[in-house]
């Protein structure tokens, strides 16, 4: 009896790829790009396409694919569809008559999604609001508020990529109409997403793995798994953490997180050490974490001795592939400013600084060690 008492739990709020594809564009197109590539352009039966991307045609990430591909309007036919032909856009992508209109078919793919082109649309021509605000409006929008974060981080990353950011002095703003064409970066999935089964993809909702590249997909610049690592590091604060690696996901790289410090008067842990060592760039977050009050009573900030070590130890190993993520209002020492910074406010990174960040780390991977 009690049990028949029980109150159902809610549902939990599901995405449907329609709104916000489970893959960034790029990531996508490998579903047109192995129709075009070893088909003639197809059309072609779903089997055979995965086989061309080496993948199982029965598996999440090819149903996942499928499903994204078509959210941005690129093919028409799903994994249970009884084929996967191009459609115009994709072709105009993929076979350009003039130069740019890859690129700018590619933008069009990008606003095809309802969510996405809603909520650039919304912004255009306007500074990218703080995070909090950005993610309220997903959440007006119909994004499950444990998703909010990922899908800005999705649709700002797709958005730079493209030439869709412009930054005018030192603010960010969507701008819709950029004339600009330089050619996209390629960018990964959008990682443990869960969405809404739509009637052409026939998905189901789990934790997405790696998805292997198609032959045709774009290669990293990075050619080994050690320049690809990143070392990442945290004080107190691990809120951002996960956002990091959000970013460092879309730019191809692997973040590895240092250990908790047990404390700020203790060297870097030999593991830390032996962690840097494995890697071949690092992001490292530098707050205001230790706070000193002079005989005036007056606060000053003392940065933790750990970091420092980090940085140092970072310069050696790195040379320039490594970024300084900092507070505002944390004053560097004199002999460590002219290092790449990106600066944030608050507790937490805005849009902005997401965006240079993420530009950060596309400059950081050009890098040679």
């Amino acid at each position: 009896m009690a049990d028949e008492k029980k109150e159902k739990a809610p549902r939990k709020k599901r995405l449907n790829q329609s709104d916000v594809p489970a893959y960034s564009l790029e990531h996508a197109m490998r579903v047109s790009i192995a129709v075009f590539e070893n088909y003639a352009g197809g059309p072609a039966k779903p089997i055979d396409v995965a086989a061309a991307m080496d993948l199982s045609p029965t598996s999440s990430q090819f149903r996942m694919l499928t499903g994204s591909s078509i959210a941005y309007g690129l093919t028409e036919g799903g994994a249970q569809s009884q084929e996967i032909a191009l459609t115009d856009l994709a072709r105009k992508i993929l076979e350009p008559l003039e130069e740019g209109t890859d690129m700018y078919g590619k933008r069009d793919a990008l606003l095809k999604p309802k969510i996405i082109g809603e909520f650039l649309r919304k912004y255009d021509g306007s500074p990218i609001p703080k995070n909090q605000i950005a993610e309220n409006v997903l959440g007006s929008m119909g994004v499950p508020k444990d998703r909010v974060s990922d899908v800005l981080v999705l649709i700002l990353a797709g958005a730079e990529s493209l030439e869709l950011i412009t930054e005018i002095k030192g603010k960010k703003y969507v701008n819709l109409a950029s004339t600009r064409t330089k050619p996209s970066r390629s960018l990964p999935e959008d990682d443990e997403s869960v969405y809404e089964a739509d009637d052409f993809s026939g998905q189901t909702f789990l934790n997405q793995s790696e998805v292997p590249n198609s032959p045709s997909s774009p290669q990293p610049a990075l050619s080994t798994s050690h320049s690809k690592k990143v070392f990442i590091t945290h004080g107190k604060n691990k809120a951002f953490i996960e956002p990091i690696k959000k970013l460092l996901s879309f730019g191809e790289m692997e973040a590895v997180v240092s250990m908790e410090k047990q404390s700020v008067s203790q060297p870097v842990p030999e593991k830390v050490m032996n962690d840097m060592r494995g890697c071949g760039a690092a992001i490292i977050h530098v707050e205001d974490e230790l706070m000193l009050l002079d005989k005036e009573a007056k606060e000053h900030v003392m940065l933790n001795p750990n970091v420092l070590i980090e940085i140092g130890a970072a310069m050696a190993l790195y040379k320039k592939r490594f970024i300084l993520l900092v507070k505002d209002g944390v004053k560097l020492p004199s002999n460590l400013q002219g290092l790449y910074e990106v600066r944030y406010t608050g507790e937490n990174m805005d849009g902005e600084a997401t965006i240079k960040l993420l530009e950060a780390i596309n400059v950081m991977k050009a890098e040679k060690i």
